[in-house]
């Protein structure tokens, strides 16, 4: 089709389409609706009269009425969940506090800087709230399985700070291949040593771990965040760090006093 024919007949679509909704007022809602939507595909103006006339009649129009509820009802339901399932700023607070704390360790541990390394996917260790046995935490370790009944993205929404001044967000899939280049490397660096019997090497399970801190030479390791449980003044968290050579896996009940949130319990497990 020719170009100014092409855009001719585009005009004249838009101007049948813009008269038609002229008369949107005199409509009632669900038939402005119907309209919208065979509009928006294409249809022809008149044929959407049409079909809105002759489908909205008696008991047809109470039922179209009702699939049109029930599916703005099922859009809204799924909006609202959505933003409850993001992870809101209130956790992210949790989150500072917690790693405020293990920051500080690791600089007086470490010589590097201790950059934090985040997998950038909540998970969490359900098997260590058996370790959280009070009964006052009860309704807080319930919100927390809810909560991580679903893995959900971190983003780079951490207060500021000096443990947040650096920090990297990676997927799993970077670091499944981190490692397993470090097993392979692994592999090789054995088999070579096997051909050389007369030199003892001691194994050490940092090996494989050996790519990962090359790409990131100035990190703690790897650290892992589950979303947070909240019941009235509480916080419950899940971290694991895993450096390689050591780590560990921890629950961290927080309470929050005068608007600020405060570490009261730490209990889980580590290795070395």
């Amino acid at each position: 089709m020719d170009v100014g024919a092409n855009s001719c007949h585009q005009n004249t679509s838009k101007t049948l389409q813009m008269r038609y909704f002229e008369n949107v007022p005199q409509r009632t809602l669900f038939e402005t609706i119907i309209a919208a939507i065979y509009a928006y595909f294409g249809f022809r103006p008149q044929l959407c009269g049409l079909i809105t006339s002759s489908m909205l009649s008696g008991k047809i129009q109470i039922c179209m009425h009702k699939i049109v509820f029930v599916i703005l009802l099922i859009l809204f339901c799924r909006l609202d969940v959505s933003a409850q399932m993001k992870i809101t700023q209130e956790e992210y607070a949790v989150y500072a506090v917690v790693l405020k704390d293990i920051y500080k360790y690791n600089r007086e541990t470490y010589s590097n800087k201790s950059h934090f390394v985040i997998l950038n996917k909540t998970k969490a260790d359900v098997e260590l709230l058996d370790l959280v046995s009070s009964r006052k935490y009860r309704k807080l370790v319930a919100d927390f399985k809810v909560k991580n009944s679903t893995s959900e993205i971190i983003e780079k929404r951490f207060p500021s700070g000096a443990y947040s001044e650096t920090y990297y967000l990676v997927s799993q899939t970077e670091v499944d291949e981190l490692l397993e280049r470090g097993r392979i490397e692994t592999e090789k660096l054995h088999a070579e040593r096997k051909l050389n019997s007369s030199v003892i090497y001691v194994n050490t399970p940092v090996e494989p771990w050996i790519p990962f801190f090359q790409k990131y030479p100035e990190s703690s390791g790897l650290y892992i965040l589950s979303r947070v449980g909240f019941s009235g003044q509480f916080a419950l968290v899940h971290v694991k760090g895993n450096r390689g050579w050591n780590g560990f896996s921890r629950n961290y009940i927080l309470e929050k006093v005068k608007g600020e949130w405060r570490i009261v319990s730490i209990s889980g497990s580590q290795w070395k």
